[in-house]
């Protein structure tokens, strides 16, 4: 079985491009829902599930709009909130990963682990230190960040491959 993926969206677009050569390989793209949702303020998951191909090339289309656009290619499944773990479940997943960050600084104390923000596909959780952030050490924490559908914590480099590959 092959992925599917969706677009997200971080920006709304002023017009809708034109899509008209698209609509055969995403028929939804003929619809009033995708309009709609593209012309709201922050559409967030367009709930496509599309083909890799596909979904670039409407990203790209979304990128040549007039419209300063935003977006990245994910895997479908993640648009499912409901499939998503609990802020309160991933919680119990950075501990190991901070710990490890925190042994890196034997003479520092950092505070207790805590929720930071929910991004597209993980939650952050951050140890910080005022001992770091006096010495200026920017930023003064360590984070974890803690994907919403397994748990996982997502590593630099893999964070950092989704984001040459898939953004534009």
């Amino acid at each position: 079985m092959s992925n599917l993926f969706d677009v997200y969206h971080y920006c709304g677009c002023p017009v809708i491009p034109d899509s008209s050569d698209l609509s055969e390989a995403i028929p939804p793209l003929a619809g009033p829902q995708w309009c709609a949702r593209l012309l709201t303020q922050e559409p967030g998951f367009l709930g496509l599930d599309l083909s890799h191909e596909s979904a670039r090339a409407l990203l790209e289309r979304l990128k040549h709009t007039d419209w300063i656009t935003v977006g990245m290619i994910v895997l479908a499944r993640y648009h499912d909130e409901q499939s998503w773990i609990s802020i309160q479940a991933a919680g119990s997943f950075p501990e190991k990963a901070l710990a490890e960050g925190i042994r890196r600084y034997p003479h520092v104390k950092f505070e207790p682990t805590q929720f930071r923000y929910a991004a597209v596909l993980w939650y952050t959780f951050l140890a910080s230190s005022e001992e770091l952030q006096r010495r200026g050490v920017v930023p003064g924490a360590l984070f974890a960040n803690v994907d919403k559908l397994d748990g996982h914590i997502w590593r630099d480099e893999e964070a950092e491959r989704l984001f040459l590959e898939e953004s534009l």
